[in-house]
């Protein structure tokens, strides 16, 4: 078989392009530069790992810094363990080691009260009833 040589003028008036002049209009001499596309999609990559490794460690030292702020406030808060009187029950106190102020109480001394109360005014009535 013969091999046929087709000139680029001949491309054009039959309607066909160049697929090396495409980005360039009609007439142009100039050609794309070839760009490895795995060297670009490698490059392009290498800058996404690495705006990824910056948002990482961006996070991690945030988590870091969360992390020894809630170390610091374990280490300054101490838990009471005591028996209410009424009701015998077990209360819990988180005090601030410091300065002794009790910021939570499991379960509230007052709500024992209440409790230790109602057990006095319901054992008044079943003892006059009986």
């Amino acid at each position: 078989m013969e091999a046929i040589q087709v000139t680029r003028t001949q491309r054009y008036q039959t309607g066909f392009t160049d697929v090396l002049n495409l980005g360039y209009p009609q007439g142009s001499n100039q050609q794309n530069p070839k760009v490895d596309p795995v060297e670009k999609i490698s490059a392009i990559q290498a800058q996404q790992e690495n705006a990824k490794n910056s948002d990482r460690d961006q996070a991690l030292q945030q988590l870091r810094d969360k992390l020894g702020q809630n170390l610091d406030k374990l280490q300054s808060v101490g838990l009471q363990f005591t028996q209410h009187k009424g009701t015998g029950r077990t209360v819990i106190r988180v005090v601030e080691e410091k300065t002794g102020k009790v910021i939570r109480e499991i379960p509230e001394e007052s709500f024992l009260d209440v409790v230790a109360k109602l057990d006095q005014m319901i054992g008044i009535l079943f003892d006059k009833q009986a």
